[in-house]
Formats: structure tokens, sequence, C-alpha cells
């Protein structure tokens, strides 16, 4: 960790200056008391507009110039977050309504920078509070240590969780209306050796109800999904590593073919977003009602359609296998790294090839590579194209991602090979002939195109 995120900024120290001239001179104030200035600056920094505001010895702290950039966007907010922290550790008799404007500010700046959780973690140095955008975490804000024993309180409270708790993990949630909008929070307390560490995940309830046709299939792939999706049986599996969209996909699958002619129930864990008229079950490890417990006795409730949301083991492979020969449609996850390499999984699994060719339907394995920020992106050569960082960004050069795909749809000819257990390579080379398109292949059109990078393709399909 660099000597600046360390550092406790003073955000109301910084709003006292002008803007325009602390990025002019590459200059920013981070804190000061009764000795010195403490200020962070650049290589080429000129010092004459800080000294002439502050007559204090200078405490200099070198930094590139985009940290920065990065430490004077969204001020006010910054500003507010700050202070409202601040106030809460000391004015205590009055904390309880600071704290409170605190999260709300939290949580509407997370939201604004279009963060999926906060992290706010008990460090020697502080609390620091960093943000997921686009699957990446970044640092925002280091506060006095003391703050915790306020914050983590008032998390606790609202996420309906024992405040006095400290020596064992804990999950809540909550739901908030934030500029109009309703979003859901799930919060998990882990205990840590330097106090407690908290993840507050954003739950867009806007975002469940995703099309479909909006997620980035091809037009081929889209026509495999929606015809395998309308089945009345059949195994269908969504793979790829924690953080690739598969949830988002199974949810608009279900979006898709939710309708009042037909029973779907979901297991999950944690059940993430409800769906009306959809009957969701959650997982409860406490009283050993796990994905196989569930799956036993689902069947008897005649749904139409059941999603799983992770098949783990052999237990629960086996008993959806067998919902799917009934007259089941059956959705799930797994992890495997590509759709071909799903087949060898489920055999390792010890699925009866037989069972598992007359089964299984169709196969979509998924990444998510973060896009190329369009408001400062450029071609350098070779179709070759980067960013430079900007305030939309986040200073990252990425906003955004897109989904790579590959559909692998079951037909007799993969059936056969399943049955006799043909190499992947074998069936590598027939499916090419049928459109399929791999991981790879159509991120390097993604590059070509301008949408991300060879070093972020890279990243995503070399697991």
């Amino acid at each position: 960790m660099s000597d600046i995120n360390n550092t406790i900024i003073d955000y109301s120290l910084i709003a006292e200056f002008d803007v325009a001239l602390l990025q002019q001179q590459q200059t920013v104030p981070l804190y000061k008391d009764d000795f010195l200035l403490c200020v962070a600056a650049s290589k080429e920094a000129n010092f004459e507009y800080i000294q002439t505001q502050c007559h204090l010895p200078l405490k200099i702290i070198e930094v590139d110039k985009s940290e920065l950039i990065f430490i004077l966007q969204s001020l006010p907010l910054k500003q507010k977050i700050y202070e409202n922290a601040l106030a809460s550790v000391r004015q205590k008799e009055s904390s309880t309504s600071y704290i409170q404007d605190f999260l709300e500010a939290l949580i509407a700046f997370s939201i604004k920078k279009r963060s999926s959780d906060i992290h706010i973690e008990t460090q020697e140095h502080g609390v620091s509070i960093r943000l997921r955008i686009d699957g990446l975490l970044q640092h925002f804000f280091l506060f006095e240590k003391e703050f915790y024993k306020v914050l983590g309180s008032v998390v606790k409270l609202i996420a309906s969780l024992d405040i006095t708790q400290k020596r064992l993990p804990q999950n809540g949630r909550f739901s908030k209306q934030v500029n109009g909008q309703t979003y859901d929070f799930r919060v998990s307390i882990m205990p840590t050796i330097q106090g407690e560490s908290v993840v507050i995940r954003i739950l867009d309830t806007n975002s469940v109800h995703q099309s479909l046709y909006t997620l980035g299939f091809e037009k081929q792939q889209l026509q495999h999904i929606t015809k395998m999706i309308h089945a009345k049986q059949g195994l269908i599996l969504v793979t790829g590593p924690t953080g690739s969209g598969k949830t988002t996909t199974l949810y608009s699958i279900l979006e898709t073919i939710n309708s009042v002619d037909k029973k779907i129930m979901t297991i999950e864990d944690p059940i993430e977003y409800q769906i009306p008229r959809i009957q969701q079950i959650p997982v409860n490890h406490d009283i050993n009602l796990g994905f196989a417990e569930i799956l036993v006795d689902i069947l008897r409730q005649d749904p139409d359609c059941i999603m799983v949301g992770e098949i783990r083991d052999k237990e629960s492979l086996k008993i959806a296998l067998r919902a799917s020969l009934t007259g089941h449609l059956v959705l799930a996850t797994l992890h495997a790294n590509d759709a071909i390499a799903t087949i060898n999984r489920l055999l390792d699994l010890e699925a009866e090839a037989y069972i598992l060719a007359s089964t299984l339907k169709l196969v979509i394995a998924q990444r998510l590579v973060l896009k190329l920020c369009d408001d400062c992106k450029h071609s350098v050569k070779n179709k070759e194209y980067k960013a430079v960082g900007c305030e939309t960004c986040n200073l990252t050069g990425f906003s955004g991602r897109t989904m790579l795909c590959e559909v692998l749809r079951i037909d007799e000819k993969v059936a056969s090979m399943i049955i006799h257990k043909e190499s992947s390579h074998t069936i590598h080379e027939y499916v090419k002939t049928q459109g399929y398109v791999p991981l790879f292949e159509q991120g390097m059109q993604k590059v070509q195109n301008g949408v991300t990078t060879l070093e972020e393709l890279y990243k995503v399909t070399t697991l």
C-alpha cells in the first residue's frame, strides 16, 4: 500500500483551495496540523500556490499525476462523506444522525461510481473504504480507527444483526431508496485480526429484469438459447468463474420463461433478487439444508422448471440429471474453463455418459471483460486501442464490462460423442463446423473493434 493510501485525507481542507490551480500546479493538500502541511505532489509540481495559501513547512508525498486527479474527482461528495465521518466520532452525543448521513452519502457515492461492493476494513492505520467497480477494487477513503465503533454498530443495526457479536461471521440485508430507485444491500461481516471486515453488496433490483436479448449474445447463440429454454425437459448449464455474470444470465432466462402457466422453483445460496411468481428456496447450511437436500424434495412440488444455484458435488448432479430425465427443465451453474470442458467436468463428477448425453441440452460458458472507456480511448497501431484514463472511468481507462460467451448445443452428433467418450479436441473440431465460436476468438474480434485490450482478454480467458 502506497503512502497516499495510508493517509487520512482532509477533504474539507482541499475544498478551501482553488481546485483548478491545484490541478495546474499538480499539488493537493492532504492534511495539516500546527507544525506542517502534508501535500501530495507529482515530480513536475509547483508549490507556489500552496505556499502562498499556507505558511507551514511542507511534507511531500510524491505521487503520479493521475493519483492527484483521482483525489480531486467528485470533491463535494467526498467532502460530505468525510465531514459526516469526522462529526460522528467527535460529536458523540448526536453521532447517530451524522453516521446515517455518512452511510447515505457513501451509498449514493458508490452507486454513482457504478460500484458493486463496498469494502469497509479495519486496518492498522485506520478504517479503509474501497469500492469494487467493474470487478476491480479501488481505494477511496481512510478514516480514524475509532470511527469503526460507530460505523460497524450502525451497519449491523440496519442489517438486523447482533451489534454485540464481534467473534463470529454474520450475514444480513437491508433495502434503501436512492434517487427514487430501490436498491437491496447484502451485508457480510467477518472478524479479522485487526477488527472486522464488512462487505456491502449493492443489488440493483432493476438489473434482475435485464432482457436476455440485451446481455450481449450473438444472433445464432440467442437462437440456440431461446429454443432450448422453452423445452419441456433437459439440463442447461451456465459455466464460468465467480463474477462472470452467471447469475444475471440465469435470472434473465427465468424472466423470459416466467409465466402464469409454469411453476418455476429455484435453489439459491444466497437469494440475491426476488422474482414475482417464482418460488425461491434459500440454502441453509446451519440446519443441513443444502442443494442436494432441497433437490430431493423439490420434485414433489410439481415444478416445470428448476434453477439450481450451483452443482457442487456428485449428489446434486445426480439429482439434477434425474430431474431433467423425468420431465423437468433444469437450469444450473457449474465451474468449468469452457463449454466443451464442461462435459469432462460432469463425467469427473461421475455422471453416466448415456444419461448425460440424453439430458444435457445446452452449455453457456461466459466471461466478463473490461471495456475501454469511450471517453478517453484512442487507436495506437495495428488495430489496437488504449485509454489514458478520465473522470468517467475513474482514471482506469476502462468503463463497464462486456460479455464473451460460448454456446455449445448438444445435438445428436455431440450426444453420440459423449456416449463414446470422444476427446475434447474431436468435439471441438465438429462443433466449429456448426458455428461454435470459442471465447478467445470472440474476444479477439472485440479487441480489433476497440472494445477491449489484448491484455484484458488474456486475463479472462487463460484460466
